[in-house]
C-alpha cells in the first residue's frame, strides 16, 4: 500500500518538476524543490490529503531540526506513521547544504495563517496549555533554546495528529530524540481526545 501511495506521487512529482519553477504570487520555488510541494502545496502551505503540514511561520531551525531527525531515523521509522515513513526517505535525498538550504527558504516565504479553530472551549484548554507553555512559550511561539517549534501557525488538524502520534508512541520513542521523549512525557496529562480539542483550540486563539 506504501508502495503504492508513493509510485502515484512520483508520477505527479514527475509531472511537476517538467513544468519547471512554481510561482505562487511574486515567491518562486526554485526547481529543485518543486518536488516539496507535491504533499506540502504551493507555497508550501500544507496539506491535509497528505497529511503533510503548513510550514511557512515556522523557523529555520525548527525546519532543519526535523529533517534532520527524518534523515537519521529519528521520526518516520514508525509503521503506523505513514506520512513520517514516506518523508524519511525525501529527507535522505538531501546533502547538508540544500537542507540547510531549502529551511531557510521555507522560512522566508510569507505565514499563510488561517484561524482553523477545532472547538470553542478555549478556557479549559488555557488550562491544559499552562504546562506547555513552559517550553513552546506562553505566546505559543516557540523556544529554539528548548528545540520546542512555534505552535500557533500550524493548522488543528496538524497539532492534534502529531500529540496523538505522541500520545500513542508513534513519535518520540527513540532515545536520541531528547525533545521527543519531553513531549511524550508532557502530553500524559490530555487523557481524552477532547482534551487535545480543548488545548489546540486555545493555541489557534492565540493567533
Amino acid at each position: 500500500m506504501i508502495r503504492l501511495i508513493r509510485f502515484s506521487r512520483m508520477l505527479v512529482l514527475s509531472f511537476l518538476v517538467t513544468q519547471q519553477t512554481v510561482y505562487a504570487d511574486d515567491h518562486p520555488i526554485p526547481d529543485e524543490y518543486v518536488y516539496c510541494t507535491v504533499c506540502h502545496g504551493i507555497l508550501f502551505g500544507g496539506n491535509v490529503a497528505t497529511a503533510a503540514p503548513k510550514l511557512t511561520g515556522l523557523s529555520a531551525w525548527y525546519i532543519e531540526s526535523q529533517l534532520r531527525a527524518f534523515r537519521d531515523g529519528l521520526r518516520g521509522t514508525h509503521i503506523e506513521d505513514l506520512a513520517g515513513l514516506e518523508m524519511r526517505p525525501m529527507a535522505e535525498m538531501l546533502s547538508e547544504e540544500r537542507l540547510s538550504q531549502v529551511s531557510r527558504l521555507v522560512a522566508t516565504l510569507p505565514n499563510q495563517n488561517q484561524l482553523d479553530n477545532p472547538g470553542k472551549r478555549t478556557e479549559r484548554g488555557k488550562q491544559l496549555y499552562s504546562g506547555c507553555g513552559a517550553c513552546h512559550g506562553a505566546d505559543g511561539r516557540g523556544n529554539q533554546q528548548f528545540a520546542a517549534p512555534n505552535l500557533v501557525t500550524q493548522d488543528s488538524w496538524y497539532l492534534i495528529k502529531q500529540l496523538n502520534n505522541y500520545r500513542n508512541n508513534i513519535r518520540g520513542t527513540q532515545d536520541r530524540d531528547i525533545p521527543g521523549r519531553q513531549m511524550r512525557s508532557a502530553v500524559s496529562g490530555l487523557e481524552s481526545e477532547q482534551d487535545l480539542i480543548d488545548v489546540v483550540s486555545f493555541i489557534q486563539s492565540m493567533q
